[in-house]
């Protein structure tokens, strides 16, 4: 949980500096994509909470698979936006809220998880 939480925190200046590729390239990969991405049997969360009986992580686990599914997916939308119908906005504010309550709520995670130890 803590290797993610450095790699989601390198996030937001990749965003800022429209690196959309290697924004997705974190988001896709370990450890951060068995957070979000690769299902329920796989997640980080979800087998910490099975294994220390807190089963309000998988609330949290929730919360942060939509922030992290929401950076990808608006990520996603800047790489191909030239190409799309519409006004031809990148959208840069909307990642960056995402990555940045990602982040809050993977801490809050690792605060849970460490307080289980």
């Amino acid at each position: 949980l803590q290797t993610s939480l450095t790699k989601i925190s390198e996030i937001p200046p990749l965003l800022q500096n429209a690196e959309w590729d290697r924004v997705r390239t974190i988001l896709k990969t370990p450890p951060v994509n068995s957070l979000w991405n690769l299902g329920e049997s796989s997640n980080t969360i979800v087998k910490l909470a099975k294994e220390t009986g807190e089963f309000d992580l998988l609330e949290l686990k929730d919360e942060l698979a939509i922030s992290l599914q929401m950076t990808d997916q608006y990520s996603y939308d800047n790489v191909f936006i030239y190409y799309q119908p519409g006004n031809g906005k990148v959208k840069t504010k909307e990642p960056l809220e995402m990555a940045n309550k990602a982040i809050v709520q993977l801490k809050e995670v690792v605060d849970v998880a460490s307080k289980l130890e």
